[in-house]
């Protein structure tokens, strides 16, 4: 267990010099800013949650926001909570995270 939390810190600090999923976060940010929830259920994860197309339609009139981000490992969703989750006061979090991380960490955002 301790040479899992090793690994996961030092692929942490990885992440903070090179932030693979900048863009993808970004544009995140921008779609929540375009439309307020108040105390919104956020889905986070990888690209199971991003391809979700009709996510809102599908749980409508629930407020959601859908902050998947397709490649997404278990260290990279740690890396980008405190952007896309802390922010928005979520009710709930539903995380879908870790299919990314048996294959080991992929940091094209266009693996999923």
């Amino acid at each position: 267990m301790l040479i899992l939390v090793i690994v996961s810190q030092v692929a942490i600090l990885l992440l903070q010099e090179i932030d693979f999923f900048k863009d993808d976060v970004e544009k995140l940010e921008e779609q929540a800013a375009s439309r307020v929830l108040e105390r919104p259920i956020i889905f986070y994860g990888s690209s199971t949650v991003a391809f979700w197309p009709d996510l809102d339609e599908t749980l409508a009139p629930i407020p959601i926001y859908n902050h998947g981000f397709g490649g997404a490992n278990s260290a990279q969703a740690d890396f980008h909570d405190e952007r896309l989750l802390s922010p928005y006061d979520p009710s709930m979090v539903v995380l879908y995270i870790g299919t990314n991380d048996i294959h080991g960490f992929s940091f094209n955002s266009a693996d999923g």
